[in-house]
């Protein structure tokens, strides 16, 4: 990525390596893949279409709870229907609120920050994805079989 400035009547063209050499002049500590991340997620931005308006609703833990169906019993999850429902009606009755703690990590959909930022808000937390590609390779993400799995070693199933 190129940025162009222009300064006293002179273009100045400034590459990534060239942003991180100033950076670095200047006394920060930080490393070249970072710039890189950092630059690639304005890009991001800049390009976004805009964001869809809603409104935040808080409730209790318990209080309401709204589940995707239709993703849980997607086929090459193998989940079984009585596991769904169990996992779904323990959610409801044990839930606990999560705060966001925020994450300098990359994530190629920047929609699906939020769900690794609350997820690592909690102590032995896990966060669940058909999707594992679009997450930081860490222990807490894992795919709903290896949650399944998680829960039958610990006893819970």
């Amino acid at each position: 990525m190129v940025f162009q400035r222009i300064v006293n009547g002179f273009s100045w063209t400034l590459v990534k390596q060239d942003i991180h050499r100033v950076l670095i002049e200047k006394g920060f500590n930080i490393s070249y893949s970072n710039v890189c991340k950092y630059i690639q997620r304005r890009k991001a931005e800049k390009s976004k279409k805009p964001k869809d308006v809603f409104v935040k609703q808080y409730y209790e833990p318990g209080q309401e709870c709204e589940f995707d169906w239709v993703r849980l019993h997607r086929e090459k999850f193998g989940i079984p229907e009585h596991l769904i429902k169990w996992a779904l009606d323990t959610i409801v009755t044990n839930g606990v609120r999560g705060e966001r703690i925020l994450s300098d990590e990359f994530f190629p959909d920047p929609k699906d920050v939020v769900f690794y930022e609350v997820a690592m808000s909690k102590e032995d937390a896990y966060l669940v994805t058909g999707n594992t590609k679009h997450f930081p390779k860490k222990p807490i993400v894992v795919t709903p079989a290896e949650m399944l799995e998680i829960l039958q070693r610990e006893g819970v199933l």
